[in-house]
């Protein structure tokens, strides 16, 4: 009997320490990412080509605003000069389209219809998107009247569009964020710009809801409270954690965490970003319960002798433990096929639900889906370590 139990707790502390071997050995990557072309589309009005209008002196283009990417590994893309989202498979095969042009119609010919991010699921798609026009009460001929912004949120199948005021719902906020929860459900969040999409704890004044959580029957649920800053109580998310630098407009010592929304219990906690060196511009905090990818650039990011800008990007897979840093530069060689920038309003970076990280390019030849591949770029260091 005695024999069975020393067995039996050999096995047991041989079981925990796999278990803590598997939660805290890491693998740490960084060097120069060079993103490889996933999907090319041409530029068009045909059912294989996305809509681009321009180029105009001294102005921007218009054209593909935001897109997503699904489990197997589909773009899709809002081409709002054609009206319509298109699903692209690997092959830059455009395999189906949604006409969206019910979102589009409104009373007023001169509005602008500007869609922000698309949140694509298993049975529908989310586009955050804001109309702007004048005001129609200015009388004044000097100055121009004000332009006021309507912010909404479309549901999108293949046979129904339902449209929902986001800034009605949570009464209108400065911004409005939009992030993937799990079971096919978006939630609207309140922010303050440049700030991440996260629970606005740090806005104390607040009168509104923390949030309102959509479905895709369009059925929506308030949230007056978080929980252990979680937006419904069960999914969690990654949050920046920062020192304001409000002389400079910069974060300070930043780190990312996530914790566990049912025991508060902190589940992941990076080291400080770029060793805590000040952060001038977020480009987007992104999650998907077990990857976060975090895009920034500090103040060096121009550098006017060679004419480039810089950009770091940080991944973290919490199980297995891994972390990857990366810097990718944009020089006057890379811009050379590359049109001036496109409307404001866009998402360039997305991390697809496939856990892969990717960005969208206006070229000339077609509008560009890269992805970013650890195998294809170069790494300066590789190294493994354990916490015991």
């Amino acid at each position: 009997m005695k024999k069975k139990i020393i067995v039996f707790f050999v096995f047991l502390l041989i079981a925990v320490f796999v278990v803590d071997f598997y939660n805290n050995f890491s693998v740490m990557i960084a060097g120069k990412v060079q993103p490889t072309d996933y999907v090319i589309i041409k530029w068009g009005s045909s059912q294989s080509e996305v809509g681009i209008k321009g180029p105009y002196e001294n102005s921007w283009y218009d054209g593909p605003a935001t897109f997503d990417v699904d489990k197997e590994g589909n773009v899709y893309v809002v081409d709002y000069m054609n009206n319509r989202i298109i699903k692209v498979d690997k092959n830059s095969t455009v395999v189906d389209s949604i006409d969206i042009s019910k979102i589009t119609s409104k009373d007023d010919p001169n509005a602008k219809y500007s869609p922000i991010k698309l949140i694509t699921t298993d049975k529908c798609m989310f586009l955050l998107y804001h109309y702007s026009f004048l005001d129609p009460t200015w009388t004044a001929t000097y100055p121009a009247p004000p332009v006021i912004y309507s912010k909404y949120i479309s549901i999108v199948t293949k046979d129904n569009i339902i449209k929902i005021d986001a800034l009605k719902l949570l009464g209108y906020p400065v911004d409005v964020y939009m992030e993937r929860l799990s079971g096919d459900r978006v939630v609207l969040a309140p922010s303050v710009p440049p700030a991440p999409s996260v629970p606005p704890e740090d806005l104390p004044t607040w009168k509104g809801p923390k949030a309102v959580i959509v479905n895709c029957n369009g059925e929506t649920q308030s949230i007056k409270g978080l929980v252990n800053g979680s937006f419904d109580g069960s999914t969690p998310f990654a949050t920046l954690i920062f020192d304001e630098d409000k002389e400079n407009s910069s974060y300070l010592n930043t780190r990312i965490q996530v914790k566990d929304p049912k025991t508060n219990r902190v589940i992941f906690t990076s080291g400080l970003i770029d060793n805590g060196k000040p952060i001038t511009y977020s480009l987007g905090l992104h999650f998907d319960g077990n990857k976060i990818a975090f895009i920034y650039q500090d103040a060096n990011a121009y550098n006017k002798e060679n004419n480039s800008i810089t950009t770091h990007i940080s991944t973290f897979t919490l199980f297995p433990r891994k972390e990857e840093n990366y810097v990718m530069v944009v020089g006057n060689e890379d811009r050379e096929n590359m049109l001036p920038p496109p409307f404001a309003y866009r998402v360039d970076f997305v991390l697809g639900q496939d856990s892969y990280f990717y960005r969208m390019v206006y070229m000339t030849d077609g509008l560009h889906i890269q992805r970013f591949e650890p195998a294809a770029t170069t790494t300066e260091y590789f190294y493994r370590s354990h916490k015991l």
